[in-house]
Formats: C-alpha cells, sequence, structure tokens
C-alpha cells in the first residue's frame, strides 16, 4: 500500500472512531503515568546512571 493511502485510511479510521481512539489514548496516558510512578518508587532515578557504572565495574 502506497503511504499516501495508507496516511489517509489512517486519518479516515480516527475521523469515524475519534471518540474509541481518545478514549484510549487517553486511558494509555493514564496507565502509563501510574506505571512510570511505580517505577519510580520502587527505583530511585536519580544517580541511576551512576549506580549502573559503579555495579558494572564491580563485576569486572
Amino acid at each position: 500500500m502506497h503511504a499516501t493511502s495508507l496516511l489517509c485510511s489512517v486519518i479516515g479510521y480516527y475521523l469515524r472512531h475519534q471518540a474509541e481512539v481518545d478514549d484510549y489514548l487517553l486511558k494509555r496516558h493514564h496507565l502509563n503515568t501510574e506505571i512510570r510512578q511505580e517505577v519510580e518508587q520502587r527505583f530511585h532515578p536519580v544517580g541511576i546512571r551512576d549506580r549502573l557504572l559503579a555495579r558494572r565495574n564491580q563485576q569486572r
């Protein structure tokens, strides 16, 4: 399928199902936010690079 016709199909689908697509995207955004917060609580992101480098150097 040509890229232009594929793009037209995608846009057409979105225009026909805009409410459902927007709802899906909003739910995914909220889920991603929750998961990110859980991960950051378990594994504090500050200093992650230094901790990973230190761990790698210990394994050598």
